[in-house]
């Protein structure tokens, strides 16, 4: 057994440098398969991973979340009773009814649209800003200014998604 053994491993190494001589191609098929494989991992670096989608799309319900909570503070109220949004319009929220508003309005900043152009949101949020800031150092017209900039139906119609 031990001759078999002997004389069959020189042969096996025999034949393996004779194919790898004679079939260069082989090993460098191998090699460029390999590469092909490296690309391909290279290629999707560019997408977004798993881990970032879910990150991505967390952050996009985070923002959901905000809208819909300044939506609930400012713009809805029970039936029979003013919103927020009115009574600061109409000078009959109090102090701290429009300190809320003023806060919750603040927390649009930077966030995006469920639907629509971000730059019309972003100019919508920036005219809002400039209205919340004149309510804050009580500036004259500031209530007219905010009533403007908070056009409920022009910014759903733009931005609000269907349910």
């Amino acid at each position: 057994m031990k001759k078999l053994t002997c004389s069959i491993l020189p042969t096996a190494l025999l034949t393996l440098a004779l194919f790898v001589t004679l079939n260069p191609a082989a090993p460098r098929a191998r090699a460029e398969e390999h590469e092909e494989k490296k690309g391909e991992h290279h290629k999707r670096k560019g997408e977004p991973r798993d881990g970032e989608k879910k990150e991505k799309e967390e952050n996009e319900k985070e923002e959901d979340e905000i809208i819909e909570k300044v939506m609930k503070v400012c713009c809805k109220a029970p039936k029979g009773t003013p919103k927020l949004s009115e009574k600061v319009v109409d000078g009959s929220a109090s102090e701290e009814e429009t300190k809320k508003l003023i806060a919750s309005y603040r927390t649009l900043k930077g966030t995006k649209p469920p639907k629509g152009e971000l730059g019309e949101w972003n100019k919508r949020i920036d005219a809002l800003m400039v209205a919340v800031d004149a309510l804050e150092k009580k500036e004259a017209g500031a209530a007219e200014k905010f009533d403007d900039a908070n056009s409920c139906k022009s910014c759903h119609t733009a931005h609000r998604p269907k349910d």
